[in-house]
């Protein structure tokens, strides 16, 4: 009949589990087959399943989950049931049907809101006086587009006598602006990700299509999840905006031993160390790696991070500052850097 596959969905019903109780985990199956085997739509009133059962939306949202993750595509529920809703969204997420969260976090942060503010006059004022490329590049970081940042980037290397002067002037202030609305709860870890993902895509362009300035690094920072802690996705965001702010970043993994951190040190020129711990068991490992280097004579600046530290034990196991979070780690490192170089600090 010529119908393409995509216009075709089934629906694979379900009788009230109240009257035939094995019938739900039948509709499941042939669910799953139609979704794995034949990668085909499917549809499905979820209500019928809890029909003559009392605290009915309990049962509801318990089938419409395992519904979604045998491969429910396109379920039928009543879209003023708040639950039901939001069951929906955040299992898009987890099934990777929501690419970087983008539809969940539109839905319960202000950010399109803020995005899109002003009134229709204001807009159409606005309209009259286009946006530069540096502007364009801003709002591109800002809102994660990063194919629309790279075709930007391209028209920068083009247009500008100094290419790489675009980090400063929009890439970098986008970047710290982004840190600010994280800082806020007005972006979300998605968010901060996608902005440094695109960030990363533009310098890369700029460092392959334009001659590279050897003084672009603001300096040095080595980063390390303690011995005994294997977990790291903190200290690769740090890595991440930190980089994406103009530092020269050596990551030297998780787990890592005092002794492979003393022996790095020794042989590389660093500015900071920053050492990160998430369980509780291997916070003491944070003092023990800075005793342990201080007593080889490392007079090197350290900075401690993690879900379990804080400003109290950082003080008390002599770190030179605490980062409660990638932004904050990025101020840090700007601020002990400045005081090293001797320039005077404001805040």
């Amino acid at each position: 009949f010529k119908i393409s596959s995509s216009d075709l969905i089934f629906d694979c019903l379900t009788l009230p589990v109240s009257t035939s109780q094995e019938s739900a985990m039948e509709t499941l199956k042939a669910i799953r087959i139609i979704s794995n085997e034949f990668n085909l739509n499917t549809t499905l009133g979820i209500s019928n399943v809890s029909y003559g059962l009392p605290r009915r939306k309990s049962i509801n949202k318990s089938f419409l989950i395992m519904a979604l993750n045998n491969g429910l595509t396109m379920p039928i529920v009543n879209p003023l049931d708040k639950d039901l809703i939001e069951a929906i969204k955040a299992a898009d997420i987890i099934l990777g049907r929501d690419p970087n969260s983008q539809y969940y976090l539109s839905s319960y942060t202000s950010v399109d809101n803020e995005n899109n503010n002003g009134s229709t006059d204001q807009k159409k004022f606005l309209t009259l006086f286009p946006k530069t490329l540096a502007e364009k590049c801003f709002d591109a970081v800002i809102k994660g587009k990063k194919e629309e940042l790279k075709e930007l980037i391209y028209q920068v290397i083009e247009d500008y006598e100094e290419p790489f002067s675009i980090v400063e002037e929009a890439l970098a202030p986008a970047m710290w602006e982004v840190g600010k609305k994280y800082e806020k709860g007005i972006y979300f870890l998605p968010h901060l990700l996608l902005a440094a993902e695109t960030f990363q895509a533009g310098f890369e362009i700029l460092a392959e299509k334009s001659p590279v300035k050897k003084d672009l690094s603001k300096g040095t920072v080595a980063l390390a999840t303690v011995e005994g802690d294997i977990h790291d996705i903190g200290k690769n965001i740090v890595s991440v905006m930190l980089k994406n702010n103009g530092y020269t970043v050596h990551d030297l993994g998780k787990d890592v031993k005092k002794e492979e951190i003393l022996n790095f040190l020794v042989n590389n020129k660093v500015d900071i160390l920053g050492l990160s711990a998430l369980m509780t068991t291997t916070m003491d490992k944070m003092k023990e790696t800075i005793d342990y280097l201080r007593n080889h004579g490392q007079k090197i600046r350290i900075i401690v991070g993690g879900a379990v530290v804080n400003e109290e034990f950082a003080k008390q196991i002599k770190a030179d500052g605490y980062g409660k979070d990638a932004y904050a780690a990025v101020k840090l490192v700007d601020r002990l850097l400045n005081i090293k170089r001797g320039v005077s600090q404001s805040e």
